[in-house]
């Protein structure tokens, strides 16, 4: 999902009834930043860059083998990007330049096939990690301005302005300070809103840091129709909120006001609000939005034909768990689909399901002692995002003994929803070394799951459990 940064997916996979390469691959795949193997190769174990900027991770080997090394790195839209890999042969240093895209965390590991020069033999495989944090890039504030550089105000009437930032992505300070020229004829408050107090020009002037932007304010006097006994009518055009998104936490509330186009409209300004989901997010009839649920939104303000909108995202409380339905349905939907598959380790042939009957897989059950497990590792992810336990012990002391194969996937993101992380999960672009969540979801060996999400300090933390039960 191109959308979504700060993201890390790692997988876990063993086989509990059986001892060998299988469950082994799992055990490798488990293991935190490993700086150097029983033979002597070793690479940085903790490498930081900032966005847009390169490094290069080296690999230094014993003069006594020969390596076939290969790179790879975990999760399909990573916040770093690799090139410039290749092989080491005879102590000369394998290296690939990393380069920073977004904030985050990722890992960039290397399989390294052991050749003795002695024997002349291929003797191990190994495996090498590192884990590298990419930073924020700070970015300057080159210039703000304002939504009107002029406006006209009949005595009394109301204007809002807003900033723009450029660049939009700046990470300078937005902090506005808002001054008026001639406070007899319009103000300004603190969050923009100009009000004209009589006849006369005033300029308003928004600040930040050193950079400012004006509007010039016109402000008319009442027009007295009370001689002719009639007043022109002006038609309302359209309508805007001060907010057209807004994220907020269960509980919480947001203050939504209308501004109406022309300002001068002698219209009605009745203001109706109306909620699409009102189990995640309700509307008082003074445009007060209260948090309900976790969840999406639409709160919409009609003022005769005239409408606006605004997004509202609801996050849960921290340290809460969210609700898995939706995980669980698009799960099955994603094992049972026709033509589903995986690489193979060739990278050549793919294994397909669903297309006979003889490689049909079935939907995997909801299963309460493998969802206990999960609610209890979705928690401790976010503690350590590890498959190894705070404690120490693997993630598998927390499963029930009923279970005889079992697997885990886990995955962190600032994404709501279950759609996000499957995304996450399928690995469609990845080869074999990157499609180990994908091959879990699709072990012909599981027939039952366990699912949870725990929210934490603005990330998602979802785990599968995966077992077969009888």
């Amino acid at each position: 999902m191109k959308n979504i940064a700060r993201k890390i997916i790692i997988m876990l996979l063993t086989v509990m009834t059986i001892i060998g390469s299988f469950a082994g691959l799992g055990i490798v795949e488990a293991q935190a930043a490993t700086n150097k193997t029983a033979h002597g190769y070793s690479m940085p174990a903790e490498v930081t860059v900032k966005v847009g900027e390169s490094k290069t991770i080296k690999v230094t080997e014993s003069s006594k083998y020969v390596a076939n090394i290969s790179w790879g790195h975990t999760g399909r839209d990573i916040n770093v990007k690799a090139s410039g890999g290749f092989g080491s042969y005879w102590g000369q240093p394998a290296q690939c330049t990393i380069t920073g895209v977004d904030e985050g965390e990722s890992w960039m590991y290397i399989g390294v096939s052991i050749y003795d020069k002695s024997t002349k033999e291929f003797i191990v495989k190994e495996k090498l990690e590192c884990h590298v944090t990419v930073t924020a890039k700070s970015v300057a504030l080159k210039s703000i301005s304002l939504n009107k550089t002029s406006a006209s105000l009949t005595v009394g009437k109301t204007q809002t302005l807003s900033v723009t930032y450029n660049p939009t992505n700046t990470t300078a300070s937005k902090t506005v300070t808002w001054s008026s020229s001639n406070t007899s004829v319009a103000t300004v408050s603190k969050k923009g809103v100009v009000t004209a107090k009589k006849a006369g020009t005033a300029t308003i002037t928004a600040k930040v840091g050193s950079k400012t932007a004006t509007c010039k304010i016109t402000v008319k006097a009442a027009s007295n129709n009370s001689k002719s006994g009639s007043s022109k009518s002006v038609a309302l055009k359209s309508i805007s909120l001060n907010k057209t998104s807004a994220s907020l936490t269960v509980g919480k509330k947001q203050t939504l006001s209308v501004s109406y186009n022309p300002t001068n409209t002698t219209a009605s300004k009745s203001v109706t609000w109306s909620s699409s989901n009102t189990s995640v997010a309700t509307v008082s009839s003074k445009g007060v939005v209260t948090a309900k649920k976790a969840g999406t939104a639409t709160i919409t303000a009609k003022v005769g034909s005239k409408k606006a909108t605004c997004k509202i995202t609801v996050n849960p409380t921290n340290g809460s768990y969210v609700d898995t339905t939706d995980a669980y349905t698009a799960l099955n939907k994603f094992r049972t689909t026709k033509g589903v598959w995986y690489w193979n380790s060739d990278n050549k042939t793919k294994t397909t399901f669903n297309t006979t009957s003889s490689n049909k897989l079935s939907k995997l059950s909801r299963n309460e002692a493998l969802e206990k497990a999960a609610l209890i590792r979705a928690k401790e992810i976010a503690k350590k995002f590890s498959h190894t336990r705070p404690d120490g012990t693997d993630c598998w002391t927390c499963y029930p003994k009923a279970a005889t194969w079992k697997g885990e996937n886990i995955a962190m993101n600032y994404v709501m929803g279950a759609s996000a992380v499957m995304e996450q999960w399928e690995e469609a672009d990845d080869m074999y070394s990157g499609q180990g969540h994908r091959r879990n979801m699709l072990n012909s060996n599981f027939n039952a799951v366990g699912i949870a999400c725990y929210y934490y300090n603005g990330y998602y933390y979802w785990v599968q459990c995966f077992g077969y039960i009888n």
